[in-house]
């Protein structure tokens, strides 16, 4: 048994684990923050530049992506810095804040895709009933969903378990090789109502989900309009659950190999370095949850092809109106309809040479000396 003091001594130890190891995973992480920062600010903002996407369950991943970017920027670093040095070097204070913020952003998230796939459950069996998702029942059900968290983390504060050092020595986490009493009870409650009973109703919800949708496909089918929608929370509720199905990838090694130190350890022997591995792992659902939307959303895909496109033209127009040299602006009549729709497609401003155009008349052909700029914008 690994007492608490016996845990104290640890701290600037070098790890058991060989430093080349380390070095990898120090490698590792700063791909994984580089991601991670990229992907969740770039999903924030497309929630902030897109009013049309704040619905009940965006509220909801927004503040999953918020407590995802938070994790990125104050754990990620402490992760890269110490296996990178091969040991803890920041101290006791640091290993209980950083293993709080980490379990912090855990269980808020298990919590937040639970109240999503009820949310998704609720919209498709009670879709007449969708109004009841207002903003600010939203905002309750997220600051529900961190408060419970934030008193379950903040527990082991208050002498029920504590925060210490895992066994790779680079890490910190709950207590999880202790057997007191103090100890086993916390993991055994933790292991009930943040990991098995969510996991449990995800599962549930989301079969009954799937059945439900398939049911009111099969009737929904002599109904276009009906059948359309049906099709259109179909493809969300899919995006859904690529998120949860990623999150929960993430998260089950590292709760089994934890199930294992603080249960069975007399039987199955775990080494720091498979111990290292699973809590590494658990970090890239930092990243998961914003990769898997953006590519899985048809929404969120749509606006940032829109925003992007919008770049392409502003950055063109620029280019033209700075140009040095002659340049002539049409408006767009009647005449050229047509043809400026097709040039629109192509790039919604265009810069043409400056020899002769069919779109353009002889008289200002000849005119032209380097440059002929055609704005679109307008039009």
């Amino acid at each position: 048994m690994i007492s608490h003091n016996e845990s104290l001594s640890k701290f600037g130890q070098l790890s058991p684990i060989e430093c080349y190891k380390l070095n990898i995973v120090s490698l590792f992480c700063i791909i994984l923050f580089i991601c991670s920062f990229s992907f969740n600010s770039i999903l924030l903002w497309v929630f902030y530049m897109s009013k049309e996407l704040r619905s009940p369950l965006n509220i909801i991943m927004i503040a999953l992506t918020i407590l995802n970017l938070t994790g990125t920027i104050t754990e990620l670093p402490t992760v890269i810095v110490t296996n990178y040095t091969c040991r803890w070097i920041f101290g006791k204070l640091m290993c209980t804040v950083s293993a709080f913020i980490m379990y912090f952003i855990g269980c808020s998230s298990i919590y937040l895709l639970t109240a999503i796939s009820f949310e998704r459950w609720y919209v498709i069996v009670e879709p007449f009933k969708q109004r009841h998702f207002t903003f600010r029942v939203t905002i309750g059900i997220i600051a529900g969903c961190c408060l419970l968290s934030f008193v379950y983390c903040a527990l082991p504060l208050f002498g029920w378990s504590h925060y210490s050092l895992e066994l790779s020595l680079v890490t910190c986490s709950v207590e999880w090789h202790e057997k007191s009493f103090n100890v086993v009870s916390y993991n055994f409650f933790m292991f009930s109502f943040v990991y098995l009973i969510p996991l449990i109703i995800l599962v549930y919800t989301n079969i009954k989900l799937i059945k439900s949708l398939n049911r009111f496909l099969k009737i929904s089918k002599q109904n276009f309009l009906a059948k359309k929608r049906i099709m259109k929370e179909r493809k969300l509720t899919i995006s859904i659950l690529v998120i949860i199905a990623g999150f929960m990838i993430s998260w089950t090694p590292y709760a089994i190999v934890s199930l294992i130190s603080s249960f069975f350890s007399d039987y199955i022997h775990i080494t720091p370095f498979m111990a290292l591995i699973p809590t590494i792992f658990a970090k890239t659902s930092l990243v998961w949850p914003s990769v898997l939307y953006v590519f899985s959303n048809n929404q969120v895909q749509l606006v940032l092809s829109k925003k992007f496109k919008s770049y392409k033209v502003k950055k063109t127009i620029s280019e033209c109106k700075n140009f040095s040299g002659p340049i002539l602006f049409l408006n767009m009549n009647k005449e050229t309809v047509q043809i400026s729709k097709e040039e629109k497609r192509k790039s919604m401003s265009i810069c043409l040479d400056s020899e002769p155009s069919p779109y353009s008349s002889t008289s200002l052909t000849t005119n032209l000396k380097k440059y002929l700029c055609i704005d679109l914008l307008n039009f």
